[in-house]
């Protein structure tokens, strides 16, 4: 189920959608909005509730996804980041096209999946306790944090751009660190 808040004086359901399939992770850009089901789809819908589009193939019919997680945008809208538990990363143009994967042998269990605004993509990796950067085009820029700085097990990952921090979610806690990129 899809639920529809306002945030405008008390926060309200303003209206619920219910799903043909399950709902993990969920973005939405401009008129539209995208769900994974922790599985082998991703769906597009409009703001009418309307599934426009079901992507679990690449244009070669390439199974995309093994463990669909988390998405999110880069900072113009053109490229989708779907975080992919055994598969790294899926990199899809804002109409479903696949453009490219990101694997990378220090990175198991993907999961959290953020950007920057200015090209930079951070993957967690739950197995491999850590977070990698990635250049925009899926290159890697390297490790910025591992499990001796005091990851474990994380899930969930967010940028501020104000502040110039990541925020790292860890499954089993109710700790969230925060660490100061340079």
């Amino acid at each position: 189920m899809v639920q529809f808040v306002s945030l405008r004086g008390t926060m309200a359901t303003t209206r619920q959608v219910t799903m043909s399939h399950l709902c993990h992770g969920v973005t939405a850009w401009e008129d539209k909005y995208y769900i994974t089901e922790h599985g082998s789809k991703l769906y597009f819908y409009d703001m009418g509730d309307h599934l426009s589009a079901t992507i679990s193939e690449d244009n070669a019919g390439t199974k995309l996804f093994s463990g669909a997680n988390q998405l999110t945008f880069n900072e113009n809208g053109k490229k989708m980041y779907v975080s992919n538990w055994e598969g790294g990363i899926v990199c899809i143009d804002d109409v479903g096209n696949h453009l490219y994967s990101i694997t990378d042998p220090e990175l198991l269990n993907v999961d959290g999946v953020c950007v920057d605004g200015r090209g930079n993509i951070f993957v967690v990796g739950q197995k491999s306790h850590n977070v990698v950067q990635f250049n925009e085009d899926g290159k890697k820029v390297g490790v910025v944090i591992k499990k001796a700085d005091g990851l474990h097990r994380p899930c969930s990952v967010s940028f501020d751009p104000k502040l110039n921090r990541l925020f790292v979610g860890m499954v089993d806690t109710d700790v969230v660190k925060i660490y100061d990129l340079e």
